[in-house]
């Protein structure tokens, strides 16, 4: 990364530091591409679009993510915020970032902390269908999803 102040500093070692994240990025880095269609990216690119904000990158991964834990399959990157709320709503209300005016929070305006929990929340709904994801995984066999180790899906 290039020379970062000391705000930034201290945000990337937050981030480094919080399992979500690591979480979040084992997730994309075993889905992301094939399942996900993501795509090829480093810890870098993703440390660099969280830290960001709201990149190309985190666009992609946020509507990926989205897509493959929702129902709908029109969904744009403008109905993230709407349609992600409907689905905490549904799963987990009382952990909700996206609040309950008329319109949702938008996922720019939650703090760094927040953004990496939606998306790991995410990434957890997803795993929660492990057959979805094998359906899009080429090549695929048996041996490599042992490896697919679900601890809890909460």
């Amino acid at each position: 990364m290039s020379r970062l102040n000391k705000a930034e500093e201290d945000n990337l070692n937050s981030l480094r530091n919080l399992q979500e994240f690591a979480a979040l990025g084992q997730f994309l880095f075993c889905f992301g591409s094939e399942a996900l269609g993501l795509p090829e990216f480093d810890q870098d690119d993703l440390e660099r679009g969280l830290l960001a904000g709201e990149p190309e990158l985190v666009q992609q991964i946020k509507i990926s993510l989205l897509k493959s834990v929702s129902s709908h399959r029109g969904l744009t990157p403008e109905q993230f915020e709407e349609y992600t709320r409907r689905l905490y709503l549904a799963r987990k209300a009382q952990a909700n970032p996206f609040g309950d005016g008329v319109l949702p929070i938008r996922f720019i305006d939650l703090d760094l902390f927040q953004r990496v929990i939606v998306l790991y929340q995410m990434s957890l709904w997803a795993l929660a269908h492990p057959e979805q994801l094998r359906d899009k995984m080429k090549d695929c066999g048996e041996k490599e999803q042992l490896t697919w180790v679900i601890q809890s899906i909460k």
